[in-house]
C-alpha cells in the first residue's frame, strides 16, 4: 500500500508539471467578468445548405437556392428564399457581432436586408440588422447601413452609410459591446459611435436569425443577390479579429467549431446587465383612483373587491376543484361578469389569471378571457390558436387594430399563468412568468358603459369560442403592475395571493364598508352544582317553549348589488352568470362525459 501511494504521488506531481507547461504554451482563455456567460459563434458557409458550423443554429427555407459565391457556394436570395434559424438558446445581452460577404444584384431596388435578428417588426432593443438602402439604377447601387434601437447609432440614415455598387463582392461586419457600435467594410473600420443603451433578450418566436430578409417574417425586404460566409456571435469581436475573419472563412469556421479558439485579446468585453432579483413585496398600487378586482374562486364566483357581485349561478358551472391556490372554478361555457361602468377606466391595465385549457368549443380558436364585445372600440381578448394539443398564445384589440398570433405555446391540460400588462407606453404579454411579447405602443381600452362591456372567462361574451377548463386567481387592475410582480404571481402564487388581497382591501370602492365580523360566541360556563336537598322534586319540568335568543338592536344594512344586465332568457344579476341554454348544453356534455367514463 505504501509503495502504491508513493508512485501515485510521483505520478500526480508529474501530471501537474505537464499541465503547467501546457498552460504556458496554450494558455486557457480568461473567464469573463460576468459568470456563466458562454461565448457562442455561428457560421454559415452556404456550401449547398444552411448548416451552422457550430452545430447549434441551422438555417432553413422552403425553397433555398445556391450559386457560385465568394468562397465555394453562396445563398442566392434573388431566385430563392431567405433562410431563417431556429430559436437561439444562448444568452445574447452582452453584445453582438454580425456579418457576411454579399453581392448586390443588378435588379436590387430600395431596401435589401442582408442579415437581421429579433423582432424586426418593432423598434425594440432586441433587434438589429445590416442592409442596403435606397438602391436604384440611377445610383448604380445602394448605401450600406446598420440599424439597432439599442445602439441608437449613425450609419442608419441617408448619407451615413457606405456606397455599394451593383455586382461587386463586399464584406460587412458590425460589432456592439454595450459601449460602442462599429461598422467595418471589407475588413476596414468604416466608423464607430458611442452608445449607452442595453440589449434586451429577443422575445418569444422572434429570438432567431434570418439571412436575406427581415427576421420577424423571413420575407420582408428580401435581399436581391448573393450572400456568403454569414456569421453571428453573442459578443463583440475586436478590430484585429474582424480583419482576420474577413480575410479567411477558415477563421470563422474555427471560431464556430471551437469557441475556445477565441482568445481574450479578440473579444471586446462588456458585462451584460444583471438580472434583477424578484422583490418579496408587490409594486404598490397607485393611491388615487386605483381599481383592483380579484376572483380567487374559492367555492364561489365572487370578486372580493366588491365592485362585482356574486349571483346564484352554481348550477350553471361545472363546479370547483383543486386549483393553484385553494380551489379553481371548472368552466364548461363562458362565465359573464357585471357590466363595467363608465367610472372604470382601463386605459392602462393588468390582467392575470391561471388557465388549464382542457377543450375548445369551435374551430381552431379558443378564448380564455375577453373584455367587451367585438363590436365595441375597446374589445380586448387573449386567445389560443391551437394545433392538436398545443395552443399558440395570441391577443386581439379592436381599438388598436392589433392582432398578434402564436407568440408562445401553452399545452392542453397544463395549468398556465397568463398576464397582459398595458401602460407606461408599452404592452407586454407574459406566459408562466416569462415576458414573451413586448411592444412600445399600448392597447386602446377605455370608454366603458355599453351593454356589452363586461368581462367573460372561458369564451367571448357572446359565448362563442369556448375555452373549457379550469380557472384560478383572476386579477384585473387599472394600472400596469411591474414585471417583477408578474413573475411572483407565477413563481410564488400563495404569497402573491396574500399580496393581492392586501392591495384589494386598500382600494375598496368609495363608500364600501367591509362588514364587521361576527364575534365568536362565548362558551357558557358549566353551572355550579346545586346542593342536594331532601325535599327536591324527583323531576324538573321543561318549559313549554325554549327561550328565544335575543336579536341585536338592528340588522346590519345589506350592501346593495349593482343593477343586473339583460341575459339570455331574462334579467340576471351576478358576477359570472351563464345562460340557461348554455347550462343545458353543458349538462348534456357532462352527462356524456360521465357515460364515456
Amino acid at each position: 500500500m505504501k509503495t502504491f501511494s508513493k508512485r501515485f504521488v510521483h505520478f500526480l506531481a508529474a501530471a501537474v508539471a505537464v499541465l503547467m507547461i501546457a498552460g504556458m504554451i496554450c494558455p486557457v482563455r480568461e473567464v469573463r467578468a460576468a459568470d456563466n456567460y458562454e461565448y457562442v459563434f455561428h457560421y454559415w458557409s452556404f456550401d449547398g445548405d444552411g448548416k451552422d458550423a457550430s452545430g447549434r443554429l441551422d438555417l432553413s427555407a422552403e425553397m433555398p437556392e445556391f450559386a457560385a459565391g465568394k468562397h465555394g457556394q453562396a445563398l442566392d436570395t434573388e431566385t430563392g428564399d431567405a433562410m431563417k434559424s431556429g430559436k437561439i438558446t444562448e444568452k445574447t445581452t452582452a453584445g453582438f457581432t454580425i456579418g457576411a460577404w454579399f453581392y448586390l444584384g443588378r435588379d436590387a431596388a430600395d431596401w435589401n436586408i442582408i442579415m437581421s435578428k429579433g423582432n424586426t417588426a418593432d423598434a425594440q432593443h432586441d433587434r438589429f440588422q445590416i442592409h442596403i438602402g435606397h438602391a436604384s439604377e440611377a445610383e448604380g447601387g445602394g448605401e450600406l447601413f446598420t440599424y439597432s434601437p439599442a445602439t441608437a447609432a449613425k450609419f442608419s440614415n441617408e448619407g451615413e452609410g457606405k456606397v455599394i455598387k451593383y455586382e461587386t463582392w463586399n464584406q460587412v461586419t458590425v460589432t456592439y459591446d454595450l459601449n460602442k457600435v462599429r461598422m467595418y467594410v471589407n475588413g476596414e473600420l468604416f466608423g464607430e459611435e458611442e452608445v449607452s443603451n442595453p440589449l434586451s433578450e429577443s422575445l418569444g418566436n422572434k429570438n432567431t436569425i434570418t439571412v436575406g430578409a427581415l427576421n420577424h417574417d423571413g420575407q420582408t425586404f428580401r435581399f436581391c443577390g448573393l450572400i456568403d460566409d454569414a456569421f453571428y456571435a453573442n459578443f463583440a469581436l475586436k478590430e484585429d479579429a474582424v480583419k482576420a475573419a474577413c480575410d479567411s472563412p477558415d477563421t470563422l469556421k474555427a471560431y464556430a467549431e471551437n469557441p475556445g479558439s477565441i482568445a481574450p485579446e479578440d473579444v471586446q468585453v462588456s458585462d451584460p446587465t444583471p438580472t434583477p432579483e424578484i422583490p418579496s413585496v408587490p409594486t404598490p398600487a397607485p393611491v388615487e383612483g386605483s381599481v383592483i378586482m380579484f376572483w380567487p374562486f374559492e367555492g364561489s364566483t365572487v370578486d372580493i373587491s366588491h365592485r362585482q357581485v356574486e349571483s346564484d349561478t352554481e348550477e350553471m358551472i361545472a363546479g370547483y376543484s383543486e386549483g393553484i391556490v385553494g380551489q379553481a372554478v371548472d368552466v364548461d361555457a363562458a362565465l359573464i361578469g357585471e357590466v363595467l361602468t363608465s367610472d372604470i377606466d382601463l386605459s392602462e391595465f393588468t390582467i392575470s389569471l391561471w388557465v388549464k385549457w382542457e377543450d375548445n368549443g369551435q374551430g381552431e380558436y379558443t378564448v380564455p378571457i375577453a373584455i367587451s364585445g367585438k363590436e365595441t372600440a375597446h374589445h380586448f381578448e387573449l386567445y389560443y390558436r391551437f394545433t392538436e394539443n398545443t395552443g399558440g398564445l395570441s391577443f386581439y384589440s379592436t381599438g388598436s387594430g392589433w392582432n398578434v398570433e402564436k407568440i408562445a405555446n401553452a399545452e392542453r391540460d397544463d395549468f398556465c399563468h397568463i398576464a397582459a400588462v398595458n401602460g407606461n407606453g408599452r404592452f407586454k404579454l407574459f406566459l408562466n412568468g416569462e415576458l414573451v411579447y413586448s411592444a412600445n405602443r399600448t392597447v386602446s381600452m377605455s370608454g366603458f358603459g355599453d351593454a356589452e362591456d363586461y368581462i367573460s372567462i372561458g369564451g367571448l361574451n357572446d359565448r362563442t369560442l369556448s375555452c373549457i377548463g379550469k380557472y384560478d386567481e383572476l386579477l384585473v387592475a387599472n394600472y400596469a403592475m411591474s414585471d417583477e410582480f408578474i413573475a411572483k404571481l407565477y413563481s410564488d402564487p400563495s404569497a402573491a395571493h396574500e399580496d393581492v388581497v392586501k392591495l384589494v382591501e386598500a382600494n375598496y370602492p368609495e363608500g364600501y364598508e367591509p362588514p364587521t365580523p361576527t364575534p365568536e360566541p362565548t362558551a357558557t360556563p358549566e353551572p355550579t352544582a346545586t346542593p342536594e336537598t331532601t325535599d327536591a322534586p324527583e323531576t324538573t319540568e321543561l318549559p313549554a317553549e325554549a327561550t328565544a335568543t335575543p336579536k341585536p338592536d338592528a340588522e346590519p344594512t345589506a350592501t346593495p348589488k349593482p343593477a343586473g344586465k339583460k341575459g339570455c332568457g331574462g334579467t340576471v344579476t351576478g358576477l359570472f352568470a351563464v345562460a340557461a341554454s348554455a347550462a343545458a348544453v353543458c349538462a348534456v356534455a357532462r352527462n356524456n362525459r360521465k357515460k364515456e367514463k
